[in-house]
């Protein structure tokens, strides 16, 4: 079968790593989410929030188009005494680019929000209880042994699930 660029609204059938095919519809395509970033600054304020005196930890990843990067190294800060305390996550702010944010317990942090795009900014509260693993893997399809410059898979914080596509061959795998 010839290779070839699908184009939104095509059906293109691909092969997962654990041989099974499906037929996909492409809905869109992806901007390339680049490196991960570096780790977040975070900082601690004594009011604000629910969170108690411990060491915590952040890690953030790059959200574009669809596509998440791997997550930074973590960041972290020590809160002191008390029970109004909260911390704030300081993003790169990449016009464009949403951050998904990760934290809490060092070693294992969890899934927290996503930021809006350009944000500069994300507060952890103790509101939200974690959930979600970090990107173990760059989310994006794979064709032919080599990254297609248009596919994504997933959303942060999620299992995989296949989102779009431009793969240019039958035979493509997902990275998972």
């Amino acid at each position: 079968m010839p290779n070839r660029t699908a184009s939104i609204g095509d059906t293109v059938q691909v092969r997962n790593a654990r041989g099974k095919t499906a037929n996909i519809v492409v809905t869109g395509t992806q901007a390339n989410a680049g490196s991960a970033p570096s780790a977040p600054a975070v900082g601690n304020s004594g009011t604000g929030g629910t969170l108690t005196a411990a060491t915590y930890s952040y890690r953030i990843s790059a959200v574009k188009g669809g596509a998440e990067t791997l997550a930074s190294t973590a960041g972290t800060t020590v809160v002191g005494a008390g029970s109004t305390n909260s911390c704030q996550i300081t993003l790169p702010g990449v016009a464009g680019t949403q951050y998904a944010v990760y934290g809490r317990v060092g070693g294992s942090e969890l899934y927290m929000g996503t930021s809006l795009p350009g944000a500069v900014l994300f507060t952890d509260t103790g509101a939200v209880t974690p959930a979600g693993a970090l990107p173990a893997a760059d989310n994006r399809i794979a064709g032919n042994g080599h990254h297609s410059t248009g596919a994504y898979v997933g959303q942060p914080g999620t299992a995989p699930v296949v989102k779009a596509t431009t793969v240019a061959s039958v035979n493509a795998y997902f990275k998972y």
